[in-house]
């Protein structure tokens, strides 16, 4: 009776998890920013040396503009064969890359990672890190320079809203994370 009891009370606990593991993207996004931030700027830190080898690779061979984990709307990492380029997505959360060093702005490399947290994050956050060629605070959706640790507010069509932010992580390393609102009333 006890095993049944237990087998029960273990069941019940972990269908509660999964049920409330959407909860969790409304009722705590802060810290959730948070968590995503500093993860991916302590791995970024500790992998630096590979980061720039990637951006050397991608500075020197003829690599495409978007390269991704799976396949969708750029080139799979695995197809290119490339040695540096899988070891950035083998090593890091990372998402896809997007490469952008032919900007006459100075180039940047973005680079969107998953935040692990079983989807608990919206689709309209964007979370990752990007290469700075310059050096410079960058707002990588518009390729505009920016002020470094100040939050971008954007209007944009039917009062729809986009906020982004960045911060140095290292040299020539920078993190940002990207929320785009949605406002449906308008659409009707």
């Amino acid at each position: 009776m006890k095993k049944k009891r237990k087998k029960f009370w273990i069941i019940f606990i972990t269908i509660l998890i999964i049920a409330l593991i959407p909860l969790v993207k409304y009722l705590l996004p802060e810290q959730i920013q948070r968590f995503v931030k500093n993860r991916v700027t302590v791995k970024v830190a500790a992998r630096q040396a590979e980061l720039n080898e990637a951006i050397a690779e991608m500075k020197s061979q003829d690599l495409p503009d978007a390269i991704v984990r799976i396949k969708s709307d750029g080139e799979s990492y695995e197809e290119l064969d490339n040695e540096k380029i899988s070891a950035v997505f083998n090593e890091l959360p990372v998402v896809s890359i997007r490469n952008k060093m032919n900007n006459s702005e100075g180039g940047y490399v973005f680079f969107t990672v998953s935040t692990s947290l079983i989807d608990s994050v919206p689709r309209n956050y964007k979370y990752g890190f990007y290469y700075s060629e310059e050096d410079k605070p960058l707002d990588i959706f518009f390729g505009d320079n920016i002020a470094s640790n100040t939050k971008v507010e954007v209007d944009m069509m039917f009062s729809n809203k986009y906020y982004y932010w960045t911060e140095k992580i290292t040299d020539n390393w920078w993190y940002f994370d990207a929320y785009f609102t949605t406002n449906r009333a308008a659409w009707k």
